[in-house]
């Protein structure tokens, strides 16, 4: 049996930020890895090209996003608005994602991840059409979800992993 839910009633739903660039203290020496919405198309964020220091993360609105946090392009040419990566390392990004952190026991982020991503075209639509429009963290909170038993999701996201090791 599935329940509908609101992504925000079990999600903490928030956006990342960019320390200034032009202080070089921000980003030289930096170890924290660091995520434009240009690498949301890797899918599974297992590394960043950039990184910002303790500094710049503690002087801007960045955040560190846990391991398994799912990702979402809010904004982007082309195809990047509306696409979903899910981070395999603790990470900070750009203001142009958002980070979803789903409480394990409502909704697997996995889950949440395939979920999200098979909806490409809906979050394309709901961010307003083409050109300058993008989503914002109220239209993902407010994004409903089917969710099947944590049995079923678990089931579910084999399945859909085990196709993506074929492909």
């Amino acid at each position: 049996m599935q329940n509908q839910f609101i992504i925000g009633e079990f999600c903490k739903v928030s956006a990342g930020g960019t320390p200034d660039t032009s202080n070089k203290n921000y980003w030289e020496g930096g170890n924290i890895p660091w995520m434009s919405s240009g690498e949301i198309h890797k899918k599974r964020i297992k590394e960043t090209s950039g990184f910002i220091t303790k500094e710049g993360l503690l002087n801007s609105s960045a955040k560190i996003f846990p391991i398994n946090t799912v990702l979402i392009a809010l904004a982007g040419q082309g195809k990047t608005r509306g696409a979903v990566a899910i981070s395999k390392i603790e990470l900070s990004t750009n203001q142009s994602l958002a980070g979803i952190i789903s409480d394990p026991s409502i909704c697997l982020p996995e889950f949440l991840y395939y979920n999200l991503s098979n909806r490409y075209q809906e979050l394309r639509s709901e961010s307003g059409g083409s050109g300058r429009a993008g989503l914002n963290l109220s239209i993902i909170s407010n994004l409903t979800i089917n969710l099947p038993s944590l049995l079923e999701q678990k089931k579910i996201v084999e399945i859909l992993f085990g196709i993506d090791q074929l492909l």
